[in-house]
């Protein structure tokens, strides 16, 4: 709308003036005309690189190794920092503890999708398949 005052002034008192008297910024007037006008350049669109990996970042073979060490037996039970200052405690290194959240945490979907089973200490002991314990001869008043 006021584009098309500024054009109609234009020509009588230029398109500075014409713009600063209708507060129009002279370079969005100019880009609108020329957009309008299909003055435009085209800008090419590339399809967008794939990143290089980090020279810092740890192979799949390292991460495998970590996923390893948080779900075995000794680990499965312990929160990453429990078990990055325990191997620590130990002398091993594996990677940090941030490291190992964001592992275990991109490879969370995939171990979701495993067929889980509760480790044997969790289990009742002398506990039917069934995983309720046998009934003894005790009343319990129930």
């Amino acid at each position: 709308m006021l584009d098309e005052q500024v054009t109609v002034f234009a020509p009588k008192v230029g398109v500075q003036t014409a713009c600063r008297a209708f507060g129009v910024n002279p370079r969005s007037f100019r880009h609108r005309r020329q957009r309008d006008e299909d003055r435009l350049p085209k800008r090419a669109h590339s399809e967008p690189a794939l990143r290089a990996a980090h020279p810092a970042s740890l192979s799949g073979v390292e991460k495998d190794r970590i996923v390893e060490v948080l779900c075995s037996e000794r680990f499965c039970d312990l929160a990453p920092a429990q078990v990055y200052a325990t191997l620590l405690d130990e002398g091993t290194y594996l990677c940090s503890e941030r490291q190992m959240y964001r592992v275990l945490g991109r490879m969370w979907p995939r171990l979701r999708a495993a067929p889980w089973r509760a480790p044997a200490r969790w289990r009742l002991r002398g506990a039917p398949l069934g995983g309720r314990p046998a009934e003894s001869g005790v009343d319990l008043g129930h």
